[in-house]
């Protein structure tokens, strides 16, 4: 879970990061930018692995890049700063959304993190 300005939000990846979609990632960015030193490739793996990246994360975070990187050389933080997150909503939020008729409960399905109850606009979880 990740509070950004005293709202919550949770990513949308799940799963592991694997050795052999790591080096195929890897291999797409030594294209993509080949001046990159070979270190650099070792430090953004193991720094992906210590933020709990998992396969499909790497994989949009380095097409992020490739596709968005504004200089000659990316940085590690552009890779690890990428994420697609939901937002939590708390029961308070949906109440008062549902009072000035912006939504519905139908439009909300619960979700439980870290033990308490949030709910998540349907339409996000698409």
């Amino acid at each position: 879970m990740i509070e950004k300005d005293g709202k919550f939000y949770v990513t949308i990846y799940t799963g592991e990061l694997t050795q052999r979609e790591m080096t195929k990632c890897m291999a797409r960015l030594k294209v993509a930018f080949p001046s990159l030193p070979k270190e650099f490739y070792g430090l953004l793996g193991n720094r992906m692995m210590e933020k709990g990246f998992t396969d499909d994360k790497m994989r949009d975070a380095i097409n992020y890049v490739i596709d968005n990187c504004k200089y000659p050389v990316p940085s590690i933080a552009e890779f690890l700063s990428f994420d697609k997150v939901v937002k939590l909503y708390s029961y308070q939020e949906v109440s008062v959304l549902v009072t000035k008729h912006e939504a519905s409960f139908d439009d909300f399905e619960k979700r439980e993190v870290d033990g308490k109850v949030y709910r998540v606009l349907k339409s996000d979880l698409k």
